[in-house]
């Protein structure tokens, strides 16, 4: 009756070393899951930090670039109105040329 019980005892002693030894490589292989998993969102926030830092340059080249065209519409503007005041110039000399030369003749 001893005999068998020791027997019945190996019997679970091994059974527990054997769920022991599943439970220790069933554990690594989960810490190995989580360490992946850590590393990838660590990956992803980083890509999502310069994707934010490179929207945030665009952002300052676009307000930028509205600037610029803002400023070339002023001067655009300037420049016409400098046309249209030499034009309007010009043909003011003209006219007094004009009447200058009829009193000369």
């Amino acid at each position: 009756l001893v005999s068998a019980s020791n027997e019945q005892l190996e019997t679970m002693r091994s059974q527990l070393d054997f769920r022991e030894s599943v439970w220790k490589v069933t554990n690594a292989e989960l810490e190995e899951a989580r360490s992946a998993t850590t590393a990838a969102i660590s990956q992803k926030e980083e890509a999502l930090a310069r994707l934010e830092e490179a929207r945030a340059e665009l952002e300052a080249v676009r307000a930028a670039i509205q600037e610029t065209a803002s400023q070339l519409q002023i001067v655009e503007s300037r420049e016409e109105e400098m046309q249209a005041d030499a034009a309007e110039t010009v043909a003011q000399l003209r006219g007094i040329l004009a009447r200058v030369n009829s009193q000369t003749e």
